[in-house]
C-alpha cells in the first residue's frame, strides 16, 4: 500500500504546518521544516533513505525516504 500525506497545523507552533505521514490507516511519521533549507522527517519507526539512482541528469535529486516497522 502507497503511504499518503496529510498537511495540519503544527499543534504547539502558531502559523507553522506539518506533514503527517499515514500507511495503512495508521500514522506511522511526520515532516516538519528546518531553519534554512531542509526538512525533519520523524518517527518512531526506523528510517532509511537513500538517493534513487533511477534519476539521472539535470538538476533533480530524488531521496527516497523509507519507514520501517518496529
Amino acid at each position: 500500500m502507497k503511504s499518503g500525506l496529510v498537511l495540519k497545523r503544527h499543534e504547539f507552533l502558531i502559523n507553522e504546518n506539518i506533514i503527517e505521514i499515514w500507511n495503512d490507516g495508521k500514522f506511522i511519521g511526520q515532516v516538519t521544516g528546518l531553519d534554512g533549507r531542509g526538512i525533519r522527517v520523524v518517527s518512531k519507526y526506523p528510517i532509511t533513505a537513500e538517493k534513487d539512482p533511477n534519476v539521472v541528469g539535470g538538476n533533480i535529486t530524488v531521496l527516497e525516504v523509507k519507514i520501517g516497522e518496529l
